[in-house]
C-alpha cells in the first residue's frame, strides 16, 4: 500500500483524527500535516496507520461496485451478489459484514470514551461549585418547555433576599414580589425582570431560547453543568449593583441552582 492511498483515504474517512491516532501511534498533529503535505511521511509511521487501519482502508479504495462472493443472512434475507465488470473487485460477504460490526465496535468505544470525557469535566464543574461557600443568595429554578417556543420559570426558593435587598434599597417584603417564589411565569414575564438590567434581560432570555435544544441534546448524556452567569441589576435609585452567579444546571430535572455573590 503506497503513500497516497493512505493520504486520500485519510482526507476521506469519517473516523476522527483523534482515534486513528490513539489506535495507531501516529500523532494527530503529524496525521494533520500528511494531510496538508507539509510533512515528510516516514515509513513507519506509515507502516503503523497502515497495519492499524488496513481493512478499512482496503474498502475505501474499493470505489467500483463489487460483487459478494458467497452469501450472508440478514433478517432472513440471502445478499448474494452485487454485479461487477470484473473478478478482481470481489470481496466476501463475511468479510464486509465483519467490517460492519467492527465499525460498530469503534463507535461504541468512542461514545464510551466521550461519556467518560464529559464526567470528568462534570467532576470538575461540581467541585467549583461545592467550594464557593462564601455567597450572599443561594436560589433554585425549574424550567419548563410549554412548547417548542414558549418557555416558562419557577423560582422555588432563595435565601439571602434581605442581603440583596438592602443593595438595591427594597426591603425584603418588597424582594419576594420581584422574585414572586414558587409561581411559575413565562419567558420574560417574571417580576424579576423589573429590577434587572436591560442587558442582562437580553443575555438571559437568550439563555432561555437555546435551552429547549441544549435539554433535547444532553439529558440523556450529563448530569449537570456549570454555568458562571454575571447579572446586573438596578437599584431603587437607578444606579447598578453587579453580580456574579454561579449556576449548576441539572438537565435531567431541569433544575438550575444558582450561587450569587454581590460583586458592588
Amino acid at each position: 500500500m503506497n503513500r497516497k492511498e493512505v493520504i486520500e483515504w485519510l482526507k476521506g474517512t469519517s473516523i476522527p483524527l483523534s482515534y486513528i491516532a490513539n489506535k495507531s501511534g501516529v500523532s494527530r498533529a503529524t496525521l494533520h500535516n500528511w494531510i496538508k503535505g507539509v510533512h515528510k511521511i516516514r515509513s513507519r509511521n506509515l507502516e503503523r496507520v497502515h497495519l492499524a487501519f488496513r481493512d478499512e482502508i482496503l474498502v475505501s479504495l474499493k470505489k467500483q461496485k463489487f460483487k459478494l462472493k458467497g452469501g450472508i443472512k440478514l433478517d432472513n434475507q440471502t445478499i448474494t451478489s452485487v454485479t461487477s465488470d470484473s473478478n478482481e473487485n470481489e470481496i466476501d460477504a463475511g468479510y464486509v459484514l465483519n467490517l460492519q460490526k467492527s465499525e460498530i465496535n469503534r463507535l461504541k468505544e468512542e461514545n464510551a470514551q466521550l461519556k467518560n470525557d464529559v464526567g470528568k469535566l462534570e467532576q470538575v464543574g461540581d467541585k467549583i461549585f461545592e467550594d464557593i461557600t462564601e455567597y450572599d443568595l443561594r436560589s433554585s429554578t425549574v424550567i419548563s418547555f410549554l412548547s417548542p417556543f414558549k418557555i416558562a420559570r419557577t423560582i422555588e426558593s432563595c435565601s439571602g433576599l434581605d442581603v440583596l435587598g438592602e443593595k438595591l434599597g427594597y426591603s425584603e417584603d418588597e424582594m419576594t414580589v420581584f422574585f414572586m417564589l414558587g409561581t411559575e411565569f413565562t419567558t420574560l414575564d417574571h417580576p424579576i425582570d423589573t429590577i434587572l438590567h436591560k442587558e442582562t434581560i437580553g443575555v438571559i432570555d437568550g439563555m432561555l431560547k437555546t435551552l429547549p435544544a441544549l435539554f433535547n441534546t444532553l439529558k440523556n448524556m450529563i448530569g449537570h453543568h456549570y454555568i458562571p452567569l454575571p447579572m446586573t441589576y438596578v437599584a431603587r435609585d437607578g444606579s447598578h449593583v453587579q453580580t456574579m452567579n454561579y449556576c449548576n444546571v441539572n438537565w435531567k430535572t431541569r433544575r438550575i441552582v444558582t450561587k450569587t455573590i454581590i460583586m458592588s
